[in-house]
């Protein structure tokens, strides 16, 4: 009976330990569980409980708009947005106006094409041997005519897509955003509600591709409601469906053929969706190139890319007659001759043809629009042409232009031929025609 007791009481002990301690892991899981509960809440709060996506949204409407101002700029002003826009480049003033850029309905359009401005290896920037010195004839005044030279009949001044090169329209887009997405933001009406904001800076990704413009901006925003309850907003993104890339690379190669080959005509570049529109004389001589692309849309309308042209002079043709020599003609006379024998007094008569000089005959030089005649007796006659890369008609004209007297000189002289296109601004082209006179 006694071992029996025992065992019963060994038995009640073990269970009243394990009931302790079931009772102490209870109470501290409990205790765990309402901490954790606890620190749930606490996140949430930092998270808040209060709807942002009205101020995301506003955020992203301002990020639109800015970016497509910034579109708008670009391809109104010849693919540069000026510092005091909130771009890179530096603003020109009125006195770099026809030099730079040219103004259009409120626009500083800047030029993409600039006259040549280097010689490089036979070719020549300045007269008279722009763009060679026999041209078009290459490279001797007796090979082939040659019209096209890459890059010699002007200068490209159309900045790069992306940021490869330094004012990259990718560069200034990105730098536009950043400066002016703050002066879009205006919380006001959000704080009357009570909100609180905290910005740090904010950085814009831009990525041209040939179908859209994305403009990914990275703008740490924190937003405090009035209960105190925090949250913050980071990444905003905003889209436009236009072909900028193709655009460019359009605009580049338009640009290319019009400097590389003197007798492209810019006017006849529209293809595809592009369409090319010359304004020209809008600056003097001038011009400002318009490409619509019909496939691109900003608020509701075609998306345009303008520039400017600088005139640039038309290049005269060699003239390979260059040297001319001119006789003064003798003009025949018929008369008798008598004479009379002194022995025989018999009268003879003899037919005599003598050759007698003309009277002096004054030596004309005569400039009609593509041809100089030079007369004397019988007239020398030498043909006239030019080229001009702005498809400005050539007008030809001479020192000695219209009839002068030069009598008869007693050594070689010599004149010029000059080709321009109305711009007083252009050098002339010209060469330089000898003549020699014989026997005067």
């Amino acid at each position: 009976m006694i071992s029996q007791k025992k065992s019963q009481i060994t038995i009640f002990l073990i269970l009243g330990v394990i009931m302790i301690i079931v009772v102490i892991m209870l109470v501290v899981m409990s205790k765990f569980i309402g901490n954790k509960n606890l620190n749930v809440e606490s996140g949430s709060t930092r998270k808040a409980k209060f709807d942002v996506q009205p101020i995301k949204t506003y955020i992203t409407e301002c990020l639109a708009e800015v970016s497509k101002d910034g579109l708008k700029k670009i391809g109104r002003q010849g693919g540069y947005l000026f510092t005091s826009q909130g771009g890179t480049l530096v603003d020109y003033t009125q006195d770099d106006r026809d030099k730079f850029f040219i103004e259009h309905e409120g626009s500083k359009v800047v030029y993409n094409i600039l006259k040549p401005r280097f010689d490089v290896n036979e070719y020549s920037a300045a007269v008279p041997d722009y763009p060679w010195k026999f041209f078009p004839y290459f490279p001797s005044k007796n090979d082939r005519e040659k019209f096209e030279a890459q890059d010699i009949f002007g200068a490209n001044m159309m900045p790069a897509l992306k940021k490869t090169k330094a004012q990259s329209m990718q560069l200034q887009l990105e730098t536009f955003v950043g400066n002016n997405i703050g002066n879009c933001l205006d919380f006001s009406t959000f704080e009357e509600q009570g909100f609180k904001f905290s910005k740090k800076e904010n950085k814009t990704i831009v990525s041209i591709n040939e179908n859209d413009v994305v403009f990914k901006m990275e703008f740490p925003i924190t937003v405090e409601a009035s209960s105190g309850e925090k949250t913050e907003l980071k990444d905003f993104l905003a889209k436009h469906n236009l072909r900028l890339a193709k655009m460019h690379d359009f605009a580049d190669t338009l640009i290319e053929n019009d400097i590389s080959n003197i007798k492209f005509d810019i006017s006849k570049g529209s293809s595809g969706d592009f369409i090319v529109e010359v304004k020209r004389d809008i600056s003097g001589k001038d011009d400002l190139i318009i490409i619509t692309d019909k496939k691109s849309l900003l608020d509701n309308a075609p998306y345009k890319y303008f520039f400017a042209r600088k005139n640039r002079a038309p290049a005269l043709h060699y003239i390979k007659d260059d040297k001319i020599s001119m006789t003064k003609q003798m003009k025949p006379t018929y008369g008798f001759e008598y004479k009379e024998d002194p022995i025989t007094k018999k009268i003879t008569k003899k037919l005599v043809i003598t050759g007698e000089e003309e009277d002096m005959q004054p030596l004309t030089i005569n400039l009609k629009a593509n041809e100089v005649e030079i007369r004397r007796e019988k007239p020398v006659k030498i043909n006239l042409d030019a080229s001009d890369a702005d498809e400005d008609t050539p007008i030809f004209s001479s020192a000695s232009s219209g009839v002068s007297n030069f009598g008869c000189p007693t050594n070689d002289f010599s004149f010029k031929i000059e080709v321009g296109d109305g711009d007083d601004g252009n050098p002339k082209d010209y060469q330089i025609i000898t003549v020699s006179m014989e026997r005067c």
